[in-house]
């Protein structure tokens, strides 16, 4: 139990020796823009735009450093999902394969004792017929 209530604060210890976002500073527009190309000068302004975004979201820098945070869990996450996953699905779908072959091999051993079952039926029934007729 004692292990159980550790491991929360051990988490929360790492977050906090870990968070430490750093202040965004303004963006500022590159002195070059009016002799750039076209391309150059498009790829500057998206880049400023989205520049511009972040600092306007989160100035003192948390929404980068809880998207640092969220992207690393998620590659922590992705990496064992991505490795293990297709095995399980690979072993899982050889047991549905096994399973529906011994379904089968079973369902095809029931008829013929089925089969020979209603043979001897059929075959005591005109055995008693006859009798029946000659007594």
């Amino acid at each position: 139990m004692n292990q159980i209530t550790k491991s929360p604060c051990r988490l929360i210890e790492w977050i906090k020796d870990n968070w430490n976002p750093k202040k965004i500073d303004p963006p500022i527009v590159d002195q070059e823009l009016p002799n750039l190309g076209g391309v150059q000068r498009s790829a500057e302004s998206l880049r400023y735009i989205t520049l511009k975004t972040e600092h306007w979201l989160s100035p003192n820098g948390r929404l980068r450093e809880w998207v640092r945070h969220h992207m690393l869990l998620s590659a922590i996450l992705a990496v064992p999902a991505f490795l293990v996953l297709p095995i399980v699905g690979f072993i899982l779908w050889q047991i549905l394969q096994w399973v529906i072959m011994l379904t089968l091999m079973v369902g095809h051993m029931i008829i013929f004792p089925i089969l020979g079952l209603m043979a001897l039926l059929t075959i005591l029934g005109v055995i008693k017929a006859i009798k029946s007729l000659f007594s």
